[in-house]
C-alpha cells in the first residue's frame, strides 16, 4: 500500500494576512513525474489562529474570502487543523488570504495519493 504522505514529502511554508499572498509555486516538482496515473495530493497545516482560505491554480491564481456568491477561491483551513486536497492536474501555485487583522502560517506538503 503507497504512503499518501512519506516522512520526507516535500513542504513549503506560507504566510497569511489580510492580503491575498501573490501565487506562490507547490512543491510538486518531482511528483509530477512520478504521479503518472497517481493522484498528487496537499496536506495543508494551519498553525496560526485565524481561519485561511487557499486557492490553488495557475501563477495568476489569489485567495479570496467567502461572499454569498459561490467561488472556487476561498476554502478553508480552519485554525489549528490541516485537511488533505486533491490538486486538480493544471493547479501548480497556490494564494492564501485571512479576514481582516487574522493572520497564520500555513504548511504545505505535496504527496501522491491512488
Amino acid at each position: 500500500m503507497e504512503q499518501i504522505f512519506a516522512t520526507g514529502a516535500p513542504g513549503i511554508s506560507v504566510a497569511a494576512t489580510a492580503a491575498a499572498l501573490t501565487a506562490v509555486a507547490l512543491p510538486i516538482g518531482n511528483l509530477l513525474e512520478q504521479a503518472g496515473a497517481g493522484i498528487i495530493q496537499l496536506r495543508l497545516v494551519n498553525e496560526g489562529p485565524s481561519v485561511v482560505f487557499i486557492a490553488t491554480g495557475a501563477s495568476g491564481v489569489l485567495a479570496t474570502l467567502p461572499t454569498t456568491t459561490a467561488t472556487t477561491t476561498c476554502n478553508a483551513v480552519l485554525p489549528g487543523s490541516d485537511m488533505v486536497l486533491t490538486l486538480p492536474g493544471s493547479h501548480r501555485f497556490i494564494s492564501t488570504i485571512c479576514r481582516a487583522a487574522g493572520t497564520a502560517v500555513l504548511t504545505v506538503y505535496a504527496g501522491m495519493g491512488q
